[in-house]
């Protein structure tokens, strides 16, 4: 299925409604998750032993800081987990919620399909130990939990 490139111009208007939505909605933290797709294979990344979840594979992306835009905050995130840079977002992002675990705050995820610039991988270690690239027949095989193993699934079904 084609991806249409999100325009840097609706940058701002999907932010507003995403963000006024999750406010009406009760939210009281979001997220941005990134769904790389090479071929037929979803980048994953495994969390470091030291850090929440240790030891799970994840799509790259985290915690929106206060005020920040998806947009900016999924720049961010990637850059600080694997040193790459987005090129474009390629779909307006999948919404999920969730309670977190940590202290059953209402959450909402968001998760773009994007295109990075061609660089190396670099992790950062206090954050993940090791990434791959990972086909739909391998998703099974990754340690996860339940709730990204099936979004890996559907993300990777859609891009075939």
């Amino acid at each position: 299925m084609p991806k249409k490139t999100i325009l840097k111009k609706d940058y701002k208007i999907i932010n507003k409604k995403l963000s006024d939505t999750a406010e009406k909605d009760g939210i009281s933290r979001k997220i941005v998750r990134l769904a790389m797709v090479r071929g037929d294979s979803l980048l994953m990344l495994k969390r470091a032993k030291t850090d929440h979840f240790p030891g799970l594979y994840e799509l790259p992306g985290g915690k929106l800081d206060e005020n920040e835009d998806i947009f900016s905050g999924g720049r961010r995130e990637l850059f600080e987990e694997t040193n790459l840079s987005i090129k474009e977002f390629l779909s307006k992002p999948e919404i999920f919620d969730f309670n977190a675990v940590s202290d059953k705050k209402r959450c909402r995820g968001y998760v773009f399909n994007i295109l990075p610039e061609n660089k190396d991988i670099i992790l950062n270690p206090a954050e993940h130990t090791e990434y791959k690239w990972v086909t739909l027949s391998e998703i099974d095989n990754l340690d996860m939990l339940s709730n990204t193993k099936a979004l890996a699934k559907k993300i990777l079904k859609e891009n075939l």
